[in-house]
């Protein structure tokens, strides 16, 4: 049970983490039965099995928190949830996503309005 217990604590301190932010990932439906996500863990996005899976919003190196709005806190019970939700779609990840990754666009964007214009 401290197993368990050690890992909801660090999990919490990830949420906490400031560098990380919450994003909310929809999948409306699975591809060839799956997310199309390659999971490590059971909960960490390390690649794609299905180019389509980045257009319902996933990010390598998320984390899933929640499935559904229940929270998940490790391979066990993200596969429970992960069960249950797959009958009834959509379903709703919770992911927390480095910072960076999270405002990248914006960041690019941000730079390129930010640069002198020369006028001609």
């Amino acid at each position: 049970m401290k197993m368990g217990v050690k890992a909801v604590t660090n999990r919490t301190a990830d949420a906490l983490d400031p560098t990380k932010v919450r994003k909310q990932v929809i999948v409306p439906r699975l591809l060839e039965g799956k997310l199309g996500v390659k999971l490590k863990g059971g909960m960490y996005v390390v690649g794609f099995d299905h180019i389509e899976a980045k257009e319902f919003g996933w990010h390598l190196h998320d984390e899933i928190i929640e499935v559904n709005g229940k929270a998940v806190s490790d391979r066990d019970s993200f596969a429970k949830e992960y069960v249950e939700a797959k009958k009834k779609l959509p379903i709703s990840f919770t992911v927390l996503r480095g910072a960076e990754a999270a405002s990248s666009i914006f960041s690019a964007a941000t730079t390129v309005e930010s640069q002198p214009r020369k006028l001609c």
